[in-house]
Parts: structure tokens; C-alpha cells; sequence
């Protein structure tokens, strides 16, 4: 098929895409998927092919969302709009997307932050609030510490030099979110492979967590280091084209149950061998009217994974 055709064909299935995003009950939804819409024709049309997979940059396109990457974490927060307006004080965060409900709380919001997005919506008797903890690269800890404590955030360590290279504070803001803060000093900025936002999780057992994402999604740990007693003190773990951290709970640093959404390349074959791999279904796959298939399981940490496919055509 030439690249004319295929473009036809594309303009033909957003067209079907937008019909359908018309009976949506919210214009601001219905913008922004039109715009995320608009945006694969353009980059379609520009040489950037996001539904063929000549080559790994076009097939990772191809499944996930533009603007987003493989893991992204989600926040499930007492108080979206307020949590908005912290990390805009904080750590200079731009918003991208606000889909409100009938009763004004958030349904799903976006926000960026450097070249990270971060999902969160607010929290309800049905699905109660998961904060997690994000490790942060900045370009200069002491001025977001100071930041982050004038926003409101509460103080679990100043800004101190680590041996592991870089220069790092935590805070823990009001909605209960733990947030590692860290500029590397070689570079100053943050290290080769990691972007400015990554989830980091503290696991009951990081070496069983680290074998269920084997197993489940394929992923490729890079680094694991481990004590004299065996625990795992820190770990990073390669999952397309994103980077999780984790390490064994310890101390004050406790498990905290977080949300992430996970792109892959199929979702139904992903949910499957999540479950042989000891998971728990939330919701089997699905397409979803925003445009993505999507399926929910908790792996054995209780950590909630939206297994998720860019749909682009249908």
C-alpha cells in the first residue's frame, strides 16, 4: 500500500473516530481526544508513520498514546484540581487536560512536567485515594525543595549529596504522594536513561515484584543491588521505552499501593500472561470510547496496572 492510501485510509478512520467522539458527553474530552486525533494525522502525514512498524521508534509509536511513553504513572488523589495547583507552584507543571464530572470533581486530568506526563483524577467511596512515590530530576534540588515547602509540601530530607552521584531531598506533599526531588551532579540534570518523572516503588518483596514484571510484561532489570542480608535496596527495571524503580520496603519507606499505566503491544495477550503470572483482574480488556483498549489487573503487591493500547484506527 503507498503512503497516499495509507493516509486515505487514516483520514477515513479519524473521521469514523471523531463521528463517534461527538456523542461523548463532555466538549472538553471531545476537544482534547480531538486534538490527540489531529495530531497522529499530522505526524502521519509528515513522515512519521504511528500504524506501520518498520523499525522499534515507529512500533513503540504505534501503540501509545503521542505525548505519552511506556509507564506513566496515575494519582488518585483527595482534591485533583488542588493537587494541579501544587505541583504548578512546586515544580512548575503545565497543565494538559481537565475532564471534569457533572458534579465538578475530575474524572481524569494531565499535567507535565519537564518531558514527563503525570495522569491523576480525584478519589470517591468507590475508588479511594493511591499516592505514590515519584522520584524527581530537576535542575536544581535546593530551589524545588524550597519550592515544594512553600507550596505546602512537608519536609522528609533536606537537600544532601549521595554517594550514588546525585544531589537529593524528599518532601511528601499534602495528598500524600512522596516525592524523591534529585539533580545528578554529573550532568546536572538527571542521568543517562531516566526521565524527569519515574514511579518508585517499595515492595514487601522487590525480588518477587521484580519476577512477576519479567514474567508478565517481559521487562528487563538493569540495575538490582541487594545488602549483605539480601534485601534489594535499589533496582531499576526496563519496560519498553521507560524506567521503574523499586526498592524492598524499609524504614519509613513503606509500600504504598500506586497506579500506573502501562502501554503495550497487546493487551489482551499482556492481561493474560499478567494472570498466569499471579495477578488479579480488575476489568478485562475493553475499547474504551477515548480511544485506547484497555484492561486493569493488580499484580501481588496490589498495585494497579491500566494495560493499555493506543487504538489510532479502529
Amino acid at each position: 500500500m503507498s503512503d497516499v492510501s495509507r493516509f486515505d485510509e487514516l483520514n477515513e478512520d479519524l473521521r469514523a473516530i471523531a463521528e463517534s467522539v461527538a456523542e461523548l458527553p463532555s466538549e472538553q474530552f471531545r476537544r482534547a481526544l480531538r486534538s490527540r486525533l489531529e495530531s497522529v494525522a499530522r505526524n502521519q502525514k509528515g513522515g512519521r508513520n504511528f500504524m506501520t512498524t518498520p523499525s522499534a521508534t515507529s512500533q513503540a509509536a504505534s501503540y501509545m498514546r503521542p505525548g505519552l511513553h511506556t509507564i506513566t504513572p496515575y494519582l488518585i488523589l483527595p482534591g485533583a484540581r488542588a493537587f494541579l495547583e501544587f505541583a504548578q507552584k512546586a515544580f512548575g507543571a503545565q497543565e494538559l487536560l481537565i475532564v471534569p464530572k457533572e458534579d465538578g470533581s475530575v474524572m481524569h486530568a494531565e499535567l507535565r512536567i519537564d518531558d514527563s506526563v503525570i495522569e491523576f483524577a480525584d478519589a470517591n467511596a468507590e475508588i479511594p485515594a493511591r499516592p505514590m512515590p515519584i522520584h524527581l530530576y530537576v535542575r536544581n534540588v535546593d530551589e524545588m525543595y524550597q519550592a515544594a515547602l512553600a507550596a505546602g509540601a512537608e519536609s522528609l530530607g533536606e537537600p544532601t549529596n549521595q554517594f550514588y552521584g546525585d544531589r537529593e531531598a524528599t518532601v511528601r506533599d499534602a495528598f500524600g504522594n512522596n516525592w524523591y526531588i534529585a539533580t545528578h551532579q554529573a550532568t546536572g540534570h538527571k542521568p543517562e536513561g531516566l526521565r524527569a518523572v519515574t514511579p518508585y516503588l517499595h515492595a514487601r518483596s522487590a525480588s518477587s515484584l521484580i519476577e512477576f514484571l519479567e514474567k508478565a510484561f517481559a521487562a528487563e532489570t538493569l540495575e538490582r543491588y541487594a545488602s549483605d542480608a539480601g534485601s534489594i535496596m535499589h533496582a531499576k527495571i526496563r519496560m519498553g521505552d521507560s524506567i521503574l524503580e523499586m526498592s524492598d520496603a524499609h524504614g519509613q519507606w513503606q509500600p504504598m499501593t500506586s497506579g500506573i499505566q502501562l502501554f503495550v503491544p497487546d493487551v489482551d495477550e499482556s492481561y493474560r500472561r499478567a494472570l498466569e503470572a499471579g495477578a488479579t483482574s480488575d476489568s478485562a480488556p475493553e475499547d474504551k470510547p477515548y480511544g485506547e483498549r484497555m484492561a486493569g489487573i493488580r499484580d501481588p503487591e496490589g498495585n494497579q496496572w491500566f494495560l493499555s493500547y493506543f487504538l489510532g484506527r479502529h
